[in-house]
Parts: C-alpha cells; sequence; structure tokens
C-alpha cells in the first residue's frame, strides 16, 4: 500500500521513506485515516528524545526513533497537536512582543547584560532543535 499523507522537509521524509518500506497494510491504513500528519509524529520522536536527553542532548537509535514514530500511528491515545511547530512559534513571538516595552517608554537598564557571544568552534545543540 502507498502511503497518502504529505512529508514536509527531510526528516518527515525519512519517516515517510521508511514507512513506505516497512510498515504493515495495517499501519498504512492508520497513517491514510488522516488523524495525525508526519509533522505531529516528527513532534512526537522529538518530545521523546528530549526526555532522554541529559544536559541537553541525546544520542538515539534509528530502531528507536522508528519504534516511537510506529508507536505515535498505532496509538489512538496519543494526539496531534493543534497547530504543530509553527503555533507554538507564533506563541512565543507573541509572548516576546507582549513583554516587549514600547520604544520610548523606558531606557535600558545599567545592569543589564549583553548575551554571551559563541567561542570559535562551540557548537549549541539547540540550535538543531
Amino acid at each position: 500500500m502507498r502511503i497518502n499523507i504529505k512529508a514536509n522537509g527531510p526528516d518527515e521524509k525519512r519517516l515517510l521513506d521508511y514507512f513506505e518500506e516497512m510498515a504493515s497494510d495495517m499501519l498504512v491504513e492508520k497513517i491514510n485515516s488522516g488523524k495525525k500528519t508526519f509533522a505531529g509524529c516528527w513532534d512526537y520522536v522529538r518530545g521523546e528524545a528530549r526526555k532522554r536527553a541529559k544536559n541537553g542532548c541525546a544520542c538515539i537509535e534509528d530502531a528507536v526513533v522508528y519504534g516511537w514514530a510506529t508507536h505515535y500511528f498505532e496509538e489512538d491515545d496519543i494526539k496531534e497537536k493543534s497547530g504543530g511547530k509553527d503555533a507554538k512559534t507564533k506563541k512565543v513571538e507573541k509572548a516576546e512582543d507582549s513583554a516587549t516595552p514600547e520604544r520610548g517608554t523606558e531606557e535600558p537598564s545599567e545592569t543589564e547584560s549583553a548575551p554571551e557571544e559563541k567561542k570559535d568552534g562551540f557548537i549549541d545543540l539547540s540550535d538543531f532543535m
């Protein structure tokens, strides 16, 4: 059977390729039901990885990731988050906008410090999440 839901981006495409090759007909039917998306699946997988992270870092084997993805589509109890990643981003932006004072109403405090600069060669793993 062929999977009918769309994959956006390389991460979701990897999941699509995996399921098209490995999924049973019953699982493909659940995926094609339209109740869940690959974006929601990827959010679920990232959430599970975060639970295992130590100091913001986690190494997860492919088999475990694909197991989480399969579990996501098999279990009706796992609900698709409404809005996905874009809704979270919009909520954060909105919260930041409301916390920002209007221009000219407040002067910066002398005790405020500038953000720390990254050292050459330093990679922050949160940039990839």
